[in-house]
C-alpha cells in the first residue's frame, strides 16, 4: 500500500511542530510550571495544555500535580530531542555568522 506523501498526522502541523519545539526548549529545572511556560511561549492555556497533552501522550514529557501546581519535565528522550534542537540551532547560527563574516570581508575587499 503505497501512503499519501503529503499526508501528516496532525501532530505534525507545521504550527504545532514549531510551537511544541519551542516548549522543550523552555523547559528546565527553573521553567517547568505550565503557567511559566504558557506565558514565556506566549499562547493560550487551552493550547498549551493540548500541546503538553501530546507530549505526554507520547512520553517526551512527565507532567505531575503538585496542589493547584503543574509542573513538567523532560524524560529522557525528551532531553535527547531538546539537545537535536539545540544543536539545530546552533549550526544555523554558525551558519548566519558564517554569512555575516564573509560580508564584511567582501565590503573590506572593495
Amino acid at each position: 500500500m503505497i501512503s499519501d506523501i503529503n499526508h501528516k498526522p496532525p501532530f505534525l502541523s507545521k504550527y504545532l511542530f514549531r510551537q511544541s519545539s519551542f516548549l522543550l526548549t523552555e523547559i528546565d529545572e527553573k521553567n517547568n510550571y505550565l503557567a511559566i511556560l504558557t506565558k514565556r511561549l506566549n499562547i493560550t492555556l487551552s493550547h498549551n495544555l493540548k500541546l503538553v497533552k501530546e507530549l505526554d501522550k507520547r512520553h517526551i514529557i512527565t507532567k505531575q500535580s503538585i496542589g493547584r501546581r503543574k509542573i513538567i519535565k523532560l524524560t529522557r528522550k525528551g532531553k535527547e530531542i531538546r539537545n537535536h534542537i539545540f544543536q539545530i540551532k546552533e549550526q544555523f547560527y554558525d551558519m548566519e555568522r558564517g554569512i555575516e563574516n564573509q560580508e564584511i570581508c567582501i565590503h573590506e575587499n572593495m
